[in-house]
């Protein structure tokens, strides 16, 4: 096997590797996952926190039934979920939509 042909071999399975880690860190897959090991019944107060909650809320959202729906994430990672109401908050500094957001935490 010539040199091109391992450096080749090698490129392959580090991207395999960089895929499955990808597939292994999906905050989606890991809550679809963890509610069908442990189905929440009847309607829910649902908080997702951090830069994955966007990817949180919506698949819980696919299977629980929300009382309350809220989002708190950092503004880049903010959209619109049906269902939830999202707030942008600043990160890594605090700023004052953060400390509201934190209020509407508290008062749910």
């Amino acid at each position: 096997m010539s040199d091109q042909n391992r450096l080749n071999d090698l490129r392959k399975q580090a991207l395999d590797l960089f895929r499955v880690g990808l597939q292994a860190a999906d905050p989606a897959a890991a809550v679809r996952q963890a509610l069908a090991k442990e189905p929440i019944k009847g309607p829910a107060i649902i908080l997702a926190v951090g830069k994955a909650a966007c990817a949180m809320m919506s698949a819980a959202l696919e299977v629980v039934e929300a009382k309350t729906a809220l989002v708190v994430t950092n503004y880049e990672n903010t959209r619109e979920i049906p269902g939830a109401e999202v707030l942008g908050a600043g990160h890594p500094r605090p700023d004052e939509e953060g400390l509201a957001a934190g209020q509407r935490v508290r008062q749910i």
